[in-house]
Parts: C-alpha cells; structure tokens; sequence
C-alpha cells in the first residue's frame, strides 16, 4: 500500500478508534454478556454428538437440534430473564428454543428451557410479564 494509502486509510480508521472503544464495558453490558455466556455453557454442557437433544413429550420422539444462532434480545420477567436462541432440526428447519435464566450468587443459570414453544413467551410479554431489557 502507497504512502498516500495508508494515511488516507489511518485518517478513516483512527478517529474510530476511540478510548470507549478500549473501556471496560459498563455493568448493564457486562450483565449481558455474562447472561448470554450462561446460555451458551448450558447449551455446551447439553450437545451429545454436536446435537441439543430435545424429547417430544407427546409422541416420544427425540429431536436433534443443532445450535445455529443465540438472539442478541434479552427479556426480563422480574429477577429472572429470558434469552432465545435458534437451532435447526434434522431436516433444517428453524427451531426457537428459549432459556430462562436466574442469578445464582455471582453468576448466572439456566433453570428452564422451552423448545418450540414461543407462544408460552409470547403470552407472557402480553400479559406484562416479560420485557425487553434495554
């Protein structure tokens, strides 16, 4: 890269580089990340063969579901939150799987999870009881 280029490319990139940019971040943050961090160990701790496994308590059926992408929403229901994640089945398809979580001294736990039941959730923020934390 020319001279030129590299402080035309310094000039854009630098003011971005703010002190913020390095700061610790603020304790709202630092409480999600470690909620979402929670999510993930549970799911982690759970993979058999690379799959969450999930029983469908109607038929019996095992489901493999593979972890493909954790929601960057965050729900509060009084003390304890909500964090959603997406799977995918054998066959692909999208499956919403949702944690609910509590604080557990200075960390955090997954004490319930709901696989393909958003309705409950959603049911739940109609009703006031959830809320998404900002």
């Amino acid at each position: 890269m020319s001279a030129p280029k590299i402080l035309l490319f310094l000039s854009l990139f630098l003011p971005a580089l703010s002190w913020q940019a390095f700061a610790a971040p603020d304790a709202r943050t630092s409480e999600k990340i470690r909620l979402q961090t929670a999510m993930q160990k549970h799911i982690q701790d759970r993979l058999v063969d690379g799959a969450y496994l999930h029983m469908d308590e109607r038929t019996g059926t095992v489901r493999k579901l593979v972890p493909d992408a954790p929601h960057p929403m965050i729900f509060s229901m009084g003390p304890y939150y909500v964090l959603c994640s997406h799977f995918r089945d054998e066959r692909g398809k999208e499956v919403n799987v949702d944690f609910y979580i509590a604080r557990r001294e200075k960390d955090f736990v997954v004490f319930r999870s709901e696989v393909d039941k958003r309705a409950a959730l959603q049911r739940l923020m109609q009703a006031g009881k959830i809320k998404r934390l900002d």
